[in-house]
């Protein structure tokens, strides 16, 4: 479990811009379940940090590109002629972007990676908790048969005595009489 704090410190900012970030929707909404508050302060697990990096990292990616889109605006602007008409400019992806777009997939591997190792995880913990409830559901299957005998048993005792209780005694001296 993260702090906001530690999560801050790992990506380079500030406390306030991950509270910021965790606020804004549709990531509010994503980190649902994923966080805890332990002493005041609010945690995060692994799935949850990781969408919180992502989230930053998906916006330094955008910043880049949006850089890289308005320097490719400006060389088509100063290229054009006098009379307003664009020339032809050969505009490459700049190795910067490349290598951005290329961290980028990277962090979504070893997410998805973390993501599935997770969920192994939480099957094979399923199927041990499953396999640990069976005899107990038998069990109580066993209780539930035994209570509604014992009910029964109860309710046809006192049809067979007539509602009189016989003693111990009186059962074993009565000389065959039948009431």
């Amino acid at each position: 479990m993260k702090t906001v704090a530690e999560i801050a410190r790992e990506l380079g900012v500030s406390k306030q811009a991950v509270h910021k970030k965790i606020k804004q929707e549709p990531l509010k909404t994503r980190l649902q379940g994923l966080a805890v508050t332990i002493d005041n302060s609010l945690r995060f697990d692994i799935e949850g940090k990781n969408l919180i990096k992502s989230a930053f990292g998906r916006n330094e990616l955008s910043t880049a590109l949006t850089k890289q889109i308005d320097n490719s605006t400006i060389l088509i602007d100063e290229s054009t002629n006098k009379l307003g008409e664009p020339s032809k400019v050969n505009v490459e992806p700049s190795t910067e972007i490349v290598q951005i777009l290329k961290d980028e997939i990277s962090l979504l591997i070893s997410q998805n990676e973390e993501l599935r190792q997770q969920l192994n995880d939480e099957r094979a913990h399923n199927r041990e908790l499953t396999e640990k409830m069976l005899p107990l559901i038998e069990q109580a299957q066993k209780i539930t048969e035994n209570a509604q005998t014992l009910h029964a048993m109860e309710n046809v005792r006192p049809q067979l005595t007539n509602g009189k209780e016989k003693s111990l005694w009186k059962r074993l001296f009565s000389k065959g009489k039948r009431e």
